[in-house]
């Protein structure tokens, strides 16, 4: 087997074969770690069968590789104002447009702050009284009754419901007005 060493993480042999406890000691990780890599595809093994089963051999050089992948730095590709304008909502492309077009000097916000900012300024929050849909617990905190009572309601379909997103029961305002009308 192959032997390495804890100051200079190298091998004090020909061989270029580790065993994976070899290999977490090489990369100074947990063999877990290893497992992981292993199976995400991060990291290659080759597989010897031994009495105990399948055990994983490691290559010097892949290790190496996967040592360089994981120091190295990770960059975020930086997005420009057209890739963003899609997402922009059609209320606030002109505000949008104007500052994507707009230069920028070291002493003034960046442009994703200044976008930011618009989207802090433009967002209108909705008061639980205006909405004209609401879930299961805006409309038992709303009416002041139980969300059990509620539920009851619904299953004994005296209260309408329609589905919401990810299956969750919405109750249009109206239709707990006159239920509450009717208690």
């Amino acid at each position: 087997m192959s032997v390495v060493c804890r100051l200079c993480h190298t091998l004090q042999c020909m061989n270029k074969q580790l065993s994976k406890q070899e290999a977490a000691e090489f990369l100074e990780v947990a063999p877990k770690t290893l497992e992981r890599a292993v199976k995400s595809g991060q990291l290659a093994a080759t597989y010897v069968k031994t009495k105990h089963g399948q055990t994983p051999i490691f290559e010097q050089t892949e290790l190496e590789r996967f040592q360089a992948a994981r120091n190295a730095p990770v960059y975020s590709p930086v997005t420009t104002p057209s890739a963003l304008e899609k997402t922009v909502p059609p209320s606030v492309r002109g505000i949008y447009r104007q500052l994507a077009n707009k230069p920028t000097y070291a002493d003034e916000p960046t442009f994703a702050d200044q976008l930011a900012e618009v989207f802090r300024q433009g967002k209108q929050t909705i008061g639980l009284t205006d909405k004209l849909t609401i879930s299961l617990n805006d409309a038992a905190s709303l009416s002041g009754l139980s969300k059990t009572f509620l539920k009851k309601a619904i299953s004994n379909k005296t209260l309408k419901t329609f589905p919401g997103q990810r299956g969750a029961k919405h109750i249009r305002r109206s239709d707990l007005d006159k239920f509450i009308e009717n208690l």
